[in-house]
């Protein structure tokens, strides 16, 4: 790892898979940025061996039992969006508002009638709500000049199959509206409009000059976790928890890809081949994803106190146990030269279900509490993303193309993906007994192995944020800005299809969430 974190987005040969998984779905699956409330977010979430707040129960459920009274906490937020795209020279911008609930939760504390602080002190019980992740985000990507094409994608995709033996999605529609065809006298094997074949049968690309492409993306939705997490404090030196976690997701991403053929096309001489009498002038591609799933997963923890200023916690989680549901479809709509009307092609609605298994999670943590004027704690998170998989959830008609399908994903998942690490660190200042100042930082490291990581890339939180507490209230707000950068491509394919169709681009992005935290409490 040459940076602190690498995020890199492939979309890895679309053809893979007709369904539509990929390994973006299982790193979005997998992947967590707890939020919670607005104390936690402040200090980086690092509450591993503090505990004592709500958002502790999805990281280490042996914080409950830090908990000296029963309280209730809401937590609103606001986040806003920026994200900005450089490809093939070009500079776009966008952004996204979103209002979501951090969290929402209640802690039920019971003292032993004794008093006692010897043997079993306090038991703990609490349910409620964490946001994980928030997937809110507009984009736009750019690019003028580009010599190659989204149709190299779908020749790829299609050759090899009879045209009544596409898919019924991508490459079909393009056959369809003769964005690609057969190539004369073989069935099975395929062109596109941007080419042309000459009298001796060779394809030749006739837009010389490149290609204007345009994706404008809006991406929604978010995974949280219902929590119920039950805790013991022994003696006031060993704090032991559980969580039983409902893990729920959220994503729709509807995007419009497009190229224009703005500069003329390339005759070689009068004698040729395309798809159709008249020059293709430009095409929209619009696909629409729907993902929804519901997962269970168990937690445990412990946290001890050696010493009264120090905190040493440990938990490990169990996989998350995925049910998915996919939909999706697609259009293609065509404008060629001295046409009146485009060519339209829709897609039927697919529909998918699956499993999906995460990778199991390890934690280590520690705090120091000085008196009651700071605390300084500290999280590492372990991940081994290669032990991710998807898997058929029943038989059906398409079950062995689907079992063959799910088992190449795997594969690559296998080979692409590594163990994975995350680190949490916060500070909380308080000049007054009611007053909190924080300050956290964290990040992660890149699922992916070094030889598969194109552009380092990072992706870092930083937070602040000041409370209020008294006796039975409290108030704290907190600010997170999380930068990400990673590389997109509009589409890819192995390097050994690039003589033929270009070598694909990557376009550079730079996202940028702005949270804003609001947590109000009740102790009692």
């Amino acid at each position: 790892m040459k940076n602190i974190l690498s995020l890199i987005i492939l979309t890895l040969l679309s053809g893979t898979l007709a369904l539509g998984q990929s390994l973006d779905d299982a790193i979005r699956f997998s992947q967590t940025g707890l939020t919670g409330t607005a104390r936690s977010a402040a200090m980086g979430n690092a509450f591993g061996a503090l505990g004592g707040d709500f958002s502790s129960l999805s990281i280490n459920p042996a914080g409950i039992a830090i908990y000296r009274s029963s309280e209730v906490s809401i937590t609103p937020s606001l986040i806003y969006n920026n994200t900005k795209s450089t490809y093939f020279g070009s500079y776009s911008e966008d952004d996204d508002w979103s209002f979501p609930f951090n969290q929402i939760g209640f802690v039920s504390t019971n003292k032993m009638l004794n008093g006692d602080e010897k043997g079993i002190v306090s038991t703990h019980f609490a349910m409620g709500y964490n946001r994980l992740n928030n997937f809110n985000q507009n984009s736009v990507i750019q690019g003028d000049g580009v010599k190659s094409s989204m149709l190299g994608q779908f020749v790829i995709d299609a050759d090899g199959y009879n045209p009544k033996k596409l898919d019924g999605f991508g490459n079909s529609l393009a056959f369809s509206t003769w964005l690609i065809d057969t190539l004369p006298g073989i069935g099975n094997q395929y062109f596109n409009a941007w080419k042309a074949i000459d009298q001796d049968g060779n394809v030749f690309w006739r837009a010389n000059n490149g290609l204007d492409q345009r994706r404008v993306t809006d991406k929604s939705g978010y995974a949280g976790e219902y929590v119920f997490t039950m805790g013991i404090n022994i003696s006031n030196f060993l704090m032991i928890g559980g969580t039983f976690g409902i893990q729920s997701i959220h994503y729709r991403e509807t995007s419009t890809y497009s190229e224009y053929n703005s500069y003329g096309l390339y005759y070689e001489d009068s004698d040729i081949t395309t798809p159709r009498d008249a020059d293709l002038d430009y095409y929209n591609y619009y696909s629409y994803l729907n993902q929804t799933g519901t997962g269970l997963n168990f937690k445990f923890g412990v946290i001890i106190k050696p010493i009264p200023i120090l905190r040493l916690g440990a938990s490990i989680h169990t996989p998350t146990y995925y049910s998915i549901l996919e939909q999706w479809d697609n259009q293609i709509v065509v404008h060629y030269k001295g046409d009146t009307e485009p060519l339209t092609e829709t897609s039927k609605v697919g529909e998918y279900n699956y499993n999906f298994r995460t990778p199991f999670k390890a934690t280590g943590s520690a705090a120091l509490v000085l008196g009651k004027y700071m605390i300084l704690s500290a999280d590492y998170e372990y991940s081994n993303y290669s032990s991710s998989e998807f898997k058929p959830i029943a038989y059906s008609d398409n079950h062995l193309k689907d079992l063959n399908s799910l088992k190449d994903l795997n594969s690559q998942i296998d080979k692409r993906f590594k163990k994975a690490h995350k680190f949490r660190g916060g500070i909380e200042f308080k000049p007054l007994p009611q007053v909190g100042f924080r300050g956290g930082i964290s990040y992660q490291d890149t699922p992916y192995k070094e030889q598969y990581q194109d552009k380092q890339s990072t992706f870092l939180t930083y937070s602040s944020g000041i409370g209020y507490r008294t006796m039975r209230y409290f108030i704290d707000f907190a600010y997170m800005l999380t930068n990400r950068e990673y590389d997109y491509y509009n589409y890819n394919w192995d390097s050994s299809n690039d003589e033929y169709h270009g070598t694909p681009q990557p376009a550079r992005i730079a996202s940028k969430d702005n949270q804003f935290i609001l947590t109000l409490g009740y102790r009692f």
